[in-house]
């Protein structure tokens, strides 16, 4: 990791978590990573960016969802606040955590089974396609009428 204690693809996990009550589900936030990255992370990136993320206290699994801390609302709150592309507000993130200070919290490492990983991309894909055939059924209506 070029001596960074947060790699790139913990930013992108990071803004795949929506700031919302209750938290966000695996197949939210795979979602959320498909819109901004246009793919899906794999299960040793979404395993890594959260425990590296809950160990600097950012992050939190409880319930089957990602939950923000306070710290983590507060930067979510700030990342968003800025101007930009999501891809620049991804590289702003990751340079922001990597030159910020976070505490090293001892926590219980974040694991996902890959029968729950297989799941999650399969709702989502069902999701997907289900989204993607009604929007098509949208845009056939509009060029008849």
């Amino acid at each position: 990791m070029d001596g960074k204690r947060f790699k790139r693809s913990d930013a992108w996990i990071f803004l795949s978590i929506n700031n919302i009550e209750g938290g966000t589900s695996l197949e939210d936030l795979i979602a959320k990573a498909d819109w901004i990255n246009h793919a899906i992370p794999s299960e040793e990136e979404v395993e890594g960016a959260v425990n590296r993320l809950s160990k600097a206290g950012l992050v939190r699994f409880q319930n089957a969802k990602f939950i923000f801390s306070d710290s983590g609302k507060e930067l979510y709150e700030y990342v968003y606040s800025k101007k930009g592309s999501m891809l620049t507000l991804w590289d702003k993130l990751e340079k922001h955590l990597n030159k910020s200070s976070f505490p090293t919290l001892e926590i219980e490492d974040f694991e996902i089974s890959t029968s729950e990983l297989q799941r999650a991309y399969q709702t989502y894909h069902k999701r997907f396609w289900k989204t993607y055939n009604e929007m098509k059924s949208k845009k056939k209506k509009r060029k008849i009428s």
